[in-house]
């Protein structure tokens, strides 16, 4: 008699995933957040991710641009995900394509400053994580 692998129960996966994908863009959508926030609070905190002198116009449209889509687009992947809305695969999908580009650029300053690695560094998993996610939810 052959013995067959246990089969995760029926939705097994897609919910431990969906948690994983709730827990990750919420802590993205906060830590994004947290971070816009302490930068226009403590300035000196910029040269560790920007190039020197940091423009104030600049930054301005730069945090504006990304606290609206990163932040944004994060918080609503949660919400879809907590929800199982139907829009969920093209919200993961839209926050996907906003981390890779956040994350390119800040891979793009390290690469002309390597004093910039903070950044690029810690855009690592944003570049990564909704990828995957997105790919494996519109799967489940």
């Amino acid at each position: 008699m052959r013995s067959e692998a246990p089969r995760p129960s029926p939705g097994g996966e897609s919910s431990a995933l969906r948690r994983f994908g709730i827990a990750f863009c919420g802590l993205e959508a906060m830590g994004g957040l947290a971070w816009w926030v302490a930068l226009v609070l403590w300035p000196e905190m910029r040269s560790s991710f920007f190039p020197t002198p940091v423009d104030g116009r600049w930054f301005g449209a730069l945090a504006l641009a990304d606290g609206a889509l990163f932040v944004g687009s994060a918080a609503a992947a949660a919400i879809a995900l907590a929800r199982r809305a139907p829009q969920t695969p093209a919200l993961l999908w839209l926050h996907a394509g906003i981390c890779t580009y956040a994350g390119l650029f800040a891979v793009g300053l390290w690469v002309q400053d390597t004093g910039l690695w903070l950044g690029a560094v810690s855009m690592l998993p944003s570049l990564l994580v909704p990828l995957v996610l997105a790919w494996r939810i519109e799967r489940a």
